[in-house]
């Protein structure tokens, strides 16, 4: 992918790195030891997930294989001006999309499902305001979530048995 150059495309690439690092993003995705990190960015996808194969739709056994993951895109983004040191603005909003298997032993058990999803938004929604503390993060000001969701019963052949959640995060 070609390099992030402006400061919108700059705060993506922070934001991204800025999940990758949260440990409850880390423990959902299976990565740790000393290539955490690249597997946990190998996980979140800017804008959509990688092309098929096939390059034209996914079958469902590569879906799988890439979950869980995150797709992340900014919804608004502002900046007075623009100065060096590279700031990521006044203001803006990400958000991400995260997208998981459901355990088999929660098939039967939506209510827990959808409580896994929380817990998951929660838990990362914590690792960032501990992060925004910290340099080299973005400035974490709020977030937003809603309800997660469940995959569509007559797609489930075509995509497995998934759920899902977004978080928007605002930055300023």
């Amino acid at each position: 992918m070609t390099a992030a150059s402006g400061p919108k495309a700059k705060a993506l690439d922070c934001f991204r790195d800025t999940l990758a690092d949260c440990t409850s993003f880390r423990t959902w995705v299976g990565a740790s030891g000393d290539d955490a990190q690249a597997i946990a960015l190998s996980r979140i996808h800017k804008r959509t997930t990688p092309p098929p194969e096939d390059g034209r739709v996914f079958g469902v056994d590569e879906l799988r294989d890439l979950r869980p993951y995150a797709v992340i895109w900014c919804e608004r983004f502002s900046t007075p001006k623009v100065a060096e040191p590279q700031t990521f603005g006044e203001e803006g909003e990400f958000t991400v999309h995260f997208v998981q298997d459901i355990a088999p032993s929660l098939e039967d058990d939506e209510a827990e499902t959808l409580h896994v999803m929380d817990n998951l938004v929660g838990d990362v929604m914590s690792d960032m305001s501990a992060l925004a503390a910290t340099g080299g993060y973005l400035a974490v000001t709020g977030f937003e979530s809603e309800d997660p969701g469940l995959g569509a019963p007559d797609e489930e052949s075509a995509q497995g048995d998934i759920a899902w959640v977004e978080m928007t995060v605002r930055i300023g």
